[in-house]
């Protein structure tokens, strides 16, 4: 029986700071083995943020500074070697494929395309995530409460029957 890589073998292209990438998606046992580092390193945050938004005292449009204790405590958790661990992971795993040169993106590549411009590297991780993790993010969103507000489920089930 021969084995099927299909999904491991197609890319998605996007652009950051005017760079090109091929992403491609993680094995399963890679992805499994991020998972938990991301929980880990985010699970804090989250649950520091969380009552906030579930309660209502915040939404996601109000002014930082509402929420600016809470915050400072789930980002006090965050630890900067692990940070630069998960980016190495995320960004240097023979997952990424700069278009200009067809090259997997290295470390060095990366410290390269970066440097002075990290918010880019970020933007690249997120990314990644979304390509990997994304099916995971808008499932664990629906446990934070609806997602779509009434008027417009609304307004399309009345189109919907129009037709």
């Amino acid at each position: 029986m021969q084995a099927n890589y299909s999904r491991r073998v197609e890319g998605k292209e996007v652009s950051v700071g005017g760079e090109l990438f091929v992403i491609y998606p993680f094995g399963a046992f890679t992805a499994a083995n991020l998972s938990g580092e991301l929980g880990s390193m985010l699970g804090p945050m989250i649950g520091a943020i969380a009552p906030l938004v579930a309660d209502k005292k915040i939404s996601l449009d109000d002014d930082v500074a509402t929420a600016a204790p809470q915050l400072a405590t789930a980002f006090s958790s965050l630890s900067g070697e692990k940070l630069e661990r998960l980016m190495k992971k995320l960004l240097c795993s023979k997952n990424i494929v700069t278009k200009a040169d067809g090259e997997w993106l290295t470390e060095e590549m990366a410290d390269e395309i970066f440097c002075g411009k990290v918010d880019e590297m970020f933007q690249l991780a997120f990314f990644v995530l979304r390509e990997n993790f994304g099916g995971f993010f808008e499932k664990a969103g629906s446990l934070f409460g609806k997602l779509t507000q009434e008027p417009a489920q609304e307004a399309l089930t009345q189109s919907a029957t129009a037709i």
